[in-house]
């Protein structure tokens, strides 16, 4: 009867060390999965997405694009003659006596090739600087003219100025009467050319005695 005792006892003995075994094995299955789960395949502990932080507030509003800048319109070309007249207006400049424009009046002939200005001879201190304020004037002129892309043949300049006649009446008149061919302007080293002599080499020259 022991035997058979004893062989029971044995039994039962196995039968728990079998189940412990079981659980033990389940455990080590339960491990292997959930070290598969957090080691990839590449024996890497798998990384976390880290969460985007959060901001205090709103975002800044994006930067607003600058609107483009306006193309002005493209300056007309002026005609020949038009862009002399401005050149010689802006050349002789404002008349000091205010009684009439600068330049009064301005002609090209294209048939002739004769341009025509009359201009306000300025006033000044003395009789002599005026006279060379007129020369200076003739000589801005036919720079002018020559400068030009105008196929002149001819500077016809007249300059006026105001007078006084013997009853005491005052009234604008032609005191200076000068024409250049374009061969005499052609000739004319400005460089060194006197302004004195302006009305010396005229080619025609009517002057008032109060202008020779």
């Amino acid at each position: 009867m022991n035997h058979v005792s004893n062989w029971w006892q044995s039994r039962g003995l196995l039968r728990q060390l079998g189940m412990l075994l079981v659980c033990v094995m389940a455990l080590i299955c339960c491990f292997m999965t959930v070290v598969a789960l957090i080691i990839p395949g590449d024996g890497r502990v798998a990384e976390r997405t880290p969460r985007p932080a959060a901001t205090d507030g709103p975002t800044a509003a994006p930067t607003d694009t600058p609107l483009p800048t306006d193309t002005p319109p493209p300056t007309a070309t002026l005609p020949p003659e038009e862009a002399l007249k401005q050149a010689i207006e802006t050349e002789l400049g404002d008349n000091n006596r205010d009684v009439v424009p600068m330049v009064a009046s301005f002609s090209f002939d294209a048939t002739t090739g004769v341009v025509d200005v009359q201009w306000a001879i300025n006033d000044n201190f003395t009789d002599d600087m005026r006279i060379l304020g007129a020369k200076l004037d003739v000589s801005a002129i036919l720079q002018q003219v020559q400068q030009s892309a105008l196929p002149y043949t001819s500077v016809h300049a007249i300059g006026t100025f105001s007078l006084v006649d013997t009853f005491g009446n005052v009234s604008e008149q032609t005191v200076v009467d000068v024409t250049y061919l374009r061969e005499t302007i052609e000739k004319i080293n400005w460089e060194n050319f006197l302004t004195d002599n302006m009305f010396e080499i005229a080619d025609a020259a009517i002057l008032h005695p109060e202008f020779r």
